[in-house]
Parts: structure tokens; C-alpha cells; sequence
């Protein structure tokens, strides 16, 4: 079992880059799961600030990055930024980050959001390229200069080499040294991982310590040889942000159409109901996705939308609805269609 002691957010390194996605919205979940879909990304997604919470805290390995949504039911993101801090604080943990994403760009909001806890402020939409640079640069290494990394990865490999025959014959003693020599040559790189586990290697109280100790720093070599962890900002991009972006957005848009109809229906019922909360919520999910999806006709909609449930108006409400829908029965086409019962034969 791995230690509980979570290690600097900032630290290098661990298999993945261990992102959580707290946002509500299945549509938004959707794009920015396609956004991040990298090998050297591992995605946890939860649907409100609780849930968020709970996956925080639950982790077996520490998130090294938390993009979170502000305006959620059950818990909005404030309180579960304000909570995670409570939880760091008490248990004495460093700071993971936390991005927050809202479509809110005002003075205000910026200063809620860092009062809340947030490092930093992203504004909807969110461009793919503006995601991969808050990864890199808040959830990635920072790795020493590419000479320096060469050598330093050859030395420890010949320190993995003297760890595997120390444990062969059980020499302690050997492992101690090899992970005393890690520790100073981690510490002279600047990669606190490595003079993380060099200390647990010096220190290992039997030959099961000493083999879990191997195993970490055999994956810290697996993504320290990884171009993505030390290359250049537009080494984790593979292709243009344009092509990338529009292949992803084309690709999803027929079940965006069919989620926004889908919406508009639950509007129409709300409004019978005359529930004015329902239909701000997903009017506000109809602003921030809009746009994202090349879309602005949804998201000043979805404006129109918030501003007329909040007046209570009826009338408006059902304009705007039946403009949105006419506007987005054209894409009808583009939209998946179900099955007939005799296609699956």
C-alpha cells in the first residue's frame, strides 16, 4: 500500500497527470473530456462540488490539478474550493491547484473566485490549447535543462541497475548508499521526486520498502524519457489547436443538437410548472456551451433565456424557446437518428 503522505502538487512525477473535472454540465463534461484525452492525462470527472469533494478526498494518488465549475447544484464551487482547502489545512497537505471555470469574467467574480481558494481564473469557453497550457504549467514538472535532464536520467538508470542486484542479494546496506546518492543528485536537478523516494530508499526498513521504492523510481524514469513532460509549450499539442478544436467540435455537434432539443423540452415543461430555477439552471448551461461549441446563437439564447425566467416571463421565456429551437432544428439532420427496430437484425 502506498503511503497517504500526498506528495507537493507541483512535484514530479507520477504515471499520469492526475486531473479532477467538477462541472454539471454533461455537454461541457463531454468536450473537455475530449480536450484532455491525452495518454498522459488521467481524468477523473464529477457532476457537482460534493461528489468533487468526495473524489478529492477518496483519491488513492493526489490530483495534481482541479478544474472546477462554480455555479453547480448540490454544492457550487466555491464551497467545495473552500472545503478542499479546510481539508488540505487540517491534514496538513499542500495545495493542489484548483482552475475555476465559470462564464463569468467580471471584477467581482474573479476576486470570489480567488477568496474562494482558486489559483487562477478561466473564462468560458475554454479553448484545447488553453486547457493543455494550465496542465502543463500547473499540473506538470518543471523539468531541468534538456542536458542536464540526459545525464541525469543515465545516472539513474545506472542507480536502478545497483538497486536490482542489491535487492537480488538482500543488501540493505547497498540500497541505503544507492538511495542516498539519489536524494543528492535529485536535489542538484531540482526534481524533489527523486530525492523523495532516494530518502525512502535510504531509510527502507526491509526489502518490501525497498522494492516498492524501485518500482516508483522505474515509473519516474518511464515519464522522465516522455518528450511530453520536458519539451517545448507545443510538445503535449500534437497537430493545430484550429484542426484539433474543429475535429473535436464536429465530431460532438450532433449530440450537442440533440442534448440542446432535449433541454429546450425540459424548459417548456418547466415554464408549465412555472419553475424559474429550472430553467435558469439550464439556461446558464445553455451560455456556457454555446460558444465553445461555435455556437454564440445558444449562449445569447441562453441569456435571454436567464434574464426573462428571472423576470418571471412567461411570454419571453416561450419566444426565446421557440426561436432556439428553430434555430437548432435546422442542424436536425446532423443529429443522430435511433435505430428502427429492424436495423440491429
Amino acid at each position: 500500500m502506498e503511503e497517504c503522505q500526498r506528495p507537493a502538487a507541483s512535484t514530479p512525477l507520477q504515471a499520469k497527470c492526475r486531473v479532477l473535472l467538477v462541472d454539471d454540465c454533461p455537454d461541457t463534461v463531454r468536450l473537455l473530456q475530449a480536450y484532455l484525452a491525452d495518454p498522459g492525462i488521467a481524468l477523473t470527472v464529477a457532476r457537482n462540488g460534493r461528489e468533487g469533494i468526495e473524489a478529492f478526498k477518496r483519491a488513492a494518488l493526489p490530483f495534481n490539478l482541479v478544474f472546477m465549475d462554480m455555479e453547480m447544484p448540490v454544492l457550487d464551487g466555491y464551497a467545495a474550493t473552500t472545503e478542499i482547502r479546510r481539508w488540505e489545512t487540517e491534514n496538513r497537505l499542500p495545495r493542489t491547484p484548483v482552475a475555476a471555470l465559470t462564464a463569468i469574467s467580471d471584477v467581482t467574480a474573479a476576486r470570489r473566485i480567488l477568496a474562494a481558494g482558486c489559483a487562477l481564473h478561466l473564462t468560458k469557453p475554454i479553448l484545447r490549447q488553453t486547457l493543455l497550457q494550465v496542465v502543463r504549467q500547473y499540473g506538470a514538472p518543471r523539468m531541468p535543462a534538456p542536458e542536464l535532464l540526459a545525464d541525469f536520467i543515465v545516472t539513474c538508470r545506472s542507480e536502478l541497475m545497483c538497486l536490482m542486484d542489491a535487492l537480488e542479494e538482500g543488501d540493505l546496506a547497498s540500497i541505503a548508499r544507492t538511495g542516498r546518492r539519489l536524494r543528492s543528485s535529485g536535489m542538484d536537478c531540482g526534481l524533489s521526486a527523486i530525492c523523495e523516494i532516494g530518502a525512502s530508499l535510504e531509510q527502507a526498513p526491509n526489502l518490501a520498502a525497498a522494492q516498492y521504492g524501485m518500482e516508483k523510481l522505474r515509473c519516474c524514469l518511464s515519464i522522465l524519457d516522455d518528450s511530453r513532460f520536458h519539451g517545448g509549450p507545443e510538445a503535449a499539442v500534437s497537430g493545430s489547436r484550429e484542426s484539433i478544436e474543429t475535429q473535436v467540435i464536429r465530431d460532438l455537434l450532433p449530440e450537442y443538437i440533440a442534448s440542446m432539443l432535449e433541454k429546450i423540452k425540459q424548459m417548456v415543461l418547466a415554464s408549465q410548472r412555472g419553475d424559474y430555477g429550472k430553467i435558469k439552471t439550464i439556461a446558464n448551461q445553455l451560455k456556457g456551451t454555446g460558444n465553445a461549441f461555435g455556437l454564440p446563437t445558444v449562449s445569447d439564447a441562453g441569456t435571454a433565456i436567464r434574464s426573462a425566467s428571472e423576470a418571471a416571463d412567461d411570454l419571453a421565456v416561450a419566444r426565446h424557446l421557440s426561436n432556439l429551437s428553430g434555430f437548432l432544428g435546422s442542424f436536425a439532420p446532423t443529429a443522430p437518428e435511433k435505430p428502427s427496430p429492424g436495423a440491429a437484425r
